[in-house]
């Protein structure tokens, strides 16, 4: 039990991603309300992100990075979407890989330990991770949606193409792509997850918002995904919500839900 214990210890100790060969990269925009707690989080880890600050931001976000000492640069997306500033990440990091992450994510720390030991291993240029997305219950818990749309891969939740090889990949601004265009791929198992706090961050007017965005840009691209986007007014048996096995984002989770835009 003692060397459990000190084992624990020592993993909370160590940085959660120790291998130079990637850089986490935040592409952000509008987040001022809640980028400083993703950053806060990140520090926890022991883990300094690069920020990409999408130009066209028109909120306080500048001034929170600023406040955090983060490492951030602007950049001028041809499109108002996170698709378009994809390809210019390669311009910021010199990393052979990049983990890319939303403002509203955060990795839980088994995925940044899986990538730790065994991104270097990899014969690929992308990698998916699980991603799940979580609710706070009346019981200030975080709870994940196994809803059928995001159950569409034969092994992961949700899978998103985040990690890859800026140099080694094509490039899209295709709408709901990681981005560029993904061959086969490996993918982290479920235990190794991106925790997506939107539901928690945003307001249900805030996420109708997004799909009449997504709708404009592209037809149906937003409606399509209404379940997912405004769960409340869904079949919530649907999403058979589950609690997470660890309490490693209740506090986040409580602190997000105060900063709800």
């Amino acid at each position: 039990m003692l060397s459990a214990l000190i084992h624990t210890l020592r993993q909370s100790l160590r940085p959660a991603l120790a291998t130079h060969a990637v850089r986490l990269v935040i592409i952000t925009k509008n987040s001022a309300a809640w980028i400083g707690e993703i950053l806060d989080a990140y520090t926890r880890y022991g883990v300094s992100p690069k920020v990409l600050l999408d130009a066209f931001s028109t909120d306080e976000t500048e001034e929170v990075l600023n406040q955090r000492c983060a490492d951030y640069a602007k950049i001028w997306p041809e499109l108002p979407r996170v698709e378009a500033a994809v390809k210019v990440i390669g311009d910021h990091v010199e990393n052979p890989w990049v983990f890319r992450v939303d403002d509203d994510e955060l990795p839980s720390r088994a995925l940044l330990h899986w990538i730790d030991r065994n991104l270097e291993d990899l014969n690929c240029a992308v990698v998916g991770v699980p991603r799940r997305w979580l609710r706070l219950s009346a019981g200030g818990y975080c709870e994940y949606s196994n809803h059928p749309l995001l159950t569409y891969h034969e092994t992961a939740m949700d899978a998103q193409w985040r990690l890859f090889q800026p140099r080694k990949v094509t490039y899209t601004t295709d709408i709901h792509t990681p981005g560029f265009i993904v061959p086969d791929a490996p993918v982290a198992p479920n235990e190794a997850y991106l925790a997506h706090f939107d539901w928690i961050i945003r307001s249900r007017d805030s996420r109708l918002s997004k799909i009449m965005n997504y709708d404009l840009q592209t037809e149906g691209a937003g409606s399509f995904f209404r379940d997912l986007y405004v769960w409340e007014d869904s079949d919530i048996d649907s999403h058979g919500f589950k609690r997470l096995e660890t309490r490693e984002f209740d506090r986040l989770g409580k602190r997000l839900r105060l900063v709800r835009s």
